[in-house]
């Protein structure tokens, strides 16, 4: 009996990335569709061979995503390859070729000179076979008693509140741990990927321009923030935008991740704390300090907004 032919690589065209969305759309069948049409299809930053492929006899069988990003860890700006997307079609399944892929990945990730990989799961031992460490983060549950409509809060307009916007999210995440840097054309490319509800992008203005931002999605019965932003950590302004996303959507239940920097935001509301070990770190440079390794692997350290989910 012949033996199957395997050839590991990028993909080569448009065809070939629809194809790893039919791969996924199969793989993931409790996913909807358009999700991995948005990442895979609508994200400018991916170049194609970004999409790696294992193919058998030149079927693609299965992939795995790169996503090239760049973070910060406080003022310092670390070049990291975040994992997505790795899914193997049913039938071919438990022969080992994810395993495979994410070898190749890794390896990829490697040759551009990134300095570490980044991951969300759920089969958190399966990635610590290849080097990935779990991140303990928390989710925060906060109850707004009642929603409130403010003047100074409006939806966001991309055409005339995108500088400002840029301006106020690099003030407030520069010195963080583990958000992304942003250009404006991953911010334009981000609005084709993210999973948000548009009208639940909101800004706060002052007299002297915007001054904080929020963004937020929808769930059953409650109000995931995505990202929120504002001068000054300023805990009146998220208090307001909270307030304001209550009063436009009917809830009064949010929930987020939250960091041990972040909860002096919360200002006046009070809060309870869930652990979530569903986030994977692989240092992959040698170099890489150890401070900047420690501050990474840090339990309630890491801020990594769920609008930049890859």
């Amino acid at each position: 009996m012949k033996s199957a032919s395997i050839e590991i690589r990028g993909c080569n065209s448009k065809e070939e990335l629809v194809e790893v969305v039919e791969l996924c759309d199969s793989a993931f069948p409790k996913t909807n569709r358009e999700y991995f049409e948005r990442h895979v299809l609508k994200d400018k930053t991916l170049d194609k061979n970004d999409t790696r492929v294992l193919l058998i006899n030149g079927k693609i069988v299965s992939s795995v995503q790169v996503f090239p990003r760049t973070i910060f860890v406080q003022k310092e700006k670390i070049q990291i390859g975040g994992i997505g997307n790795v899914a193997t079609l049913p039938a071919e399944r438990g022969k080992g070729y994810a395993g495979l892929l994410l070898k190749d990945s890794l390896d990829y990730i490697i040759k551009k000179g990134y300095s570490l990989s980044m991951l969300t799961t759920s089969i958190n031992p399966y990635y610590a076979k290849f080097g990935f460490q779990t991140v303990l983060r928390t989710i925060a549950a906060i109850n707004c008693n009642e929603g409130k409509n403010h003047k100074e809060i409006s939806r966001f307009d991309k055409n005339n509140d995108l500088k400002d916007v840029i301006n106020i999210y690099n003030g407030f995440n520069s010195g963080k741990i583990g958000t992304i840097v942003r250009d404006e054309k991953y911010w334009l490319s981000q609005f084709e990927f993210c999973d948000e509800n548009k009208d639940l992008f909101l800004v706060y203005r002052s007299k002297d321009g915007i001054i904080g931002f929020i963004r937020a999605q929808r769930k059953d019965n409650y109000i995931s923030v995505l990202e929120y932003a504002s001068k000054d950590n300023n805990a009146l302004v998220f208090a307001n935008l909270i307030e304001e996303l209550s009063f436009i959507t009917g809830i009064n239940d949010f929930r987020f991740f939250l960091t041990k920097d972040e909860e002096k935001i919360i200002g006046k509301y009070s809060f309870s704390l869930k652990d979530e070990k569903d986030f994977m770190i692989c240092f992959l440079d040698n170099n890489l300090s150890v401070q900047i390794k420690n501050e990474l692997l840090k339990d309630r350290n890491l801020n990594f907004w769920q609008s930049d989910f890859f």
